[in-house]
């Protein structure tokens, strides 16, 4: 757990370092610094709560306003956020965080250990709901009181006094630095929350923050501002002096409206890169878009069609129709998915994909259909996320079945919302289907195809291979287990990876300090500095 150490080590130099850049962020020196920063989203918030948040805006504000007893740095790199140092025992189970003497929350309150003890519990209770409170499951008893098995207070996060924190895990856990500088373990003020009267986070009044920004104001579906906080001391103060979060204009007219300065930067349709030269542009591929054939429909429920249907499609002629701003797949996890704190196709490598073989899948095909008593393939229809590029790859793959199997499918682009809940409800027969995941962990990508994810697949022996380690698992035998896995559901012919897009966003050539937070498709806006 040598990072561990690298934090104790790092944090005294970063608070010398943080005096320099607070200076520099509050002096006329930085011509680019204290700007208003316009940001456009793709959805508006529906709530503010950190311990709710999984909308891209949600988190977009979480990560921007709060900070956790660690957090991330612009360049990827792990540190201590509200904490000042931290004690681990010789087991590596119990965490013993002390706070910075300074901290406040944006109201003025001062911000104490029992606040921490406080947001991580309640991320954990199972009437939360929290997206994150998977990530907090080793702590001590974290699992009974997320089932509702066991009282909040046996949870195994405590607050010795208003400064120290400590954690005790059940397990050894790698990823608890990880998951202490998520949203799920970011603090919560019991005081100020009890006295929302449960609107906690409904409103910009209703909520107050501890990191560089705060909420300033919120107006329902149009715009979320947040600006500098004046109350945080911490090593990473946000550079600009406000930064507007717009979510109401057409996506389609976003780089037409950053290049005449409307706009300062936002999130881009992945078409539309190319239209966006003159802009700079950040991309992050956390998407694999795959055929997807449901085992469970008339016909396609026989593995010898799915094969024949899979081995008909040629990839490297696909690669061909795909515009430039797209990847070919090295596997069926996407490239931005980690593994611990790499990438996780960098430490397994890529995986075994099908080879194109027409003549064998023809002769497969017909004879599972005379098997079924079956002269063709019933009318079917491939659906697909309503994009152009999409509807061209569609295209091709219908037309592929059409030349190379002789089955007629149609194609029919919806909504990427429609699709998804097409496919979890079992309607659609094929799609071209776009998967990721939330925390962007191998494991979790993996997981969504287990009985107990959002597209079971039903494939028993991987849901007893998966069971075998935890996301929490990151050594050699981890990244074994996950590339097997991987293997295993590429070899039930269901999925087909056949390329990785990305979630990108544009930024004027006047927009400096643009990054992401380590593992997301976030943006880290305290870093954000503006050209005259």
């Amino acid at each position: 757990m040598g990072w561990v150490i690298n934090l104790r080590k790092k944090w005294v130099s970063l608070l010398l370092l943080a005096a320099l850049i607070c200076a520099l962020a509050g002096c006329s020196s930085d011509p680019t610094a204290n700007q208003f920063i316009t940001f456009e989203m793709d959805e508006p918030a529906e709530n503010l709560d950190p311990q709710l948040a999984a909308t891209a805006t949600e988190l977009a504000v979480a990560y921007n306003c709060f900070e956790g007893l660690t957090r991330f740095t612009g360049n990827g790199e792990l540190v201590l956020g509200a904490a000042a140092s931290v004690d681990e025992s010789a087991d590596h189970l119990t965490f013993t965080f002390t706070l910075r003497q300074d901290l406040s929350w944006s109201d003025g309150t001062e911000l104490t250990a029992n606040d921490f003890v406080f947001g991580i519990t309640r991320a954990l209770l199972p009437e939360t709901q929290s997206p994150g409170a998977e990530n907090l499951l080793s702590i001590q008893n974290a699992r009974d009181v997320y089932s509702g098995k066991m009282a909040p207070s046996e949870l195994g996060v405590s607050a010795v006094n208003t400064d120290t924190v400590v954690i005790t895990l059940a397990e050894r856990d790698d990823n608890l630095f990880y998951a202490l500088a998520q949203p799920a373990a970011f603090p919560c003020n019991q005081s100020f929350f009890e006295q929302t009267g449960g609107k906690y986070g409904l409103s910009y009044k209703t909520i107050i923050s501890n990191g560089p920004f705060f909420v300033r104001s919120w107006e329902a579906d149009q715009s979320i501002q947040i600006n500098r906080s004046k109350r945080y001391t911490g090593d990473a103060p946000a550079k600009p002096s406000a930064v507007l979060l717009r979510f109401k204009e057409d996506p389609l007219t976003r780089v037409a409206r950053i290049t005449d300065g409307e706009l300062d930067g936002g999130f881009l349709p992945s078409d539309q890169i190319n239209s966006a030269k003159n802009l700079e542009i950040t991309e992050h591929f956390n998407t694999m878009n795959c055929i997807y054939i449901n085992p469970k429909a008339k016909v396609l429920g026989d593995k010898a069609i799915r094969e024949a249907l899979i081995r008909s499609v040629d990839r490297d002629q696909v690669s061909i129709v795909l515009p430039s701003y797209y990847q070919g797949p090295g596997g069926l996890v996407p490239r931005a998915m980690r593994f611990g704190e790499s990438s996780y196709r960098q430490t397994a490598g890529s995986a075994v994909l099908p080879t194109y073989r027409p003549e064998q899948a023809k002769t497969t095909f017909l004879d599972a259909l005379r098997k079924q008593e079956l002269d063709s393939l019933p009318e079917t229809t491939l659906y697909y996320p309503e994009t152009e590029d999409n509807k061209l790859i569609a295209s091709y793959i219908a037309q592929s079945w059409q030349r190379n199997l002789g089955a007629y499918i149609n194609t029919k682009g919806v909504s990427a919302q429609e699709l998804t809940s097409l496919v979890r409800n079992g309607t659609v027969s094929l799609a071209l289907l776009p998967l990721t995941s939330q925390d962007e962990t191998a494991y979790s990508f993996l997981f969504q195809f287990t009985a107990n994810g959002s597209f079971p697949l039903g494939i028993e022996k991987f849901d007893a291979l998966l069971s075998g380690i935890t996301r929490y698992t990151w050594d050699e035998k981890a990244a074994n287990t996950l590339k097997q896995a991987e293997q295993m559901v590429i070899d039930e012919w269901v999925l087909l990876p056949v390329f990785s897009s990305p979630v990108c966003y544009a930024a004027s050539p006047t927009l400096t300090g643009t990054d992401l937070y380590f593992g997301t498709s976030i943006p880290m806006f305290t870093n954000l500095g503006k050209k005259s």
